[in-house]
């Protein structure tokens, strides 16, 4: 980015010289450089919680493993290892929805819309629970 060597105070200067429809096309100038700027922001912020959002879902092998799990689990067949693993995955599971909830909370806010506004907008619907 190029800085200009031209002090704060010196532009100021230059105001009172201006036309009132120079300074209003200045002014209109510097609040589409702001607004470019906090959009910007504001859109590095999304792109970020978007990717954390990607991060709560529980990987493939554990899902398997849970299917695997409640199948065996009907047939009243359940060790108490598997019982243990099945409590441990659900247990992984309450932490990842928890966390996916503070990001969409976080992005609502970011968009000024609710939670349910942002999940249809991401094409997200409720995941069933494990």
């Amino acid at each position: 980015m190029h800085k200009a060597n031209i002090e704060i105070n010196q532009i100021k200067s230059l105001f009172p010289k201006l036309s009132t429809n120079d300074l209003e096309e200045f002014l209109l100038e510097i609040k589409t450089i702001i607004g470019s700027r906090k959009n910007s922001k504001k859109g590095n912020k999304e792109i970020e919680l978007i990717e954390k959002l990607n991060e709560t879902v529980l990987p493939e092998s554990s899902i398997l493993a849970y299917q695997a799990i409640i199948n065996k689990r009907a047939t009243n067949e359940l060790s108490e290892d598997e019982q243990t693993q099945l409590d441990k995955l659900i247990e992984e599971d309450l932490i990842l929805q928890t966390k996916r909830i503070h990001i969409l909370g976080e992005l609502a806010k970011l968009r000024n819309k609710t939670v349910a506004e942002v999940m249809e907008g991401l094409g997200l619907q409720t995941p069933p629970s494990v």
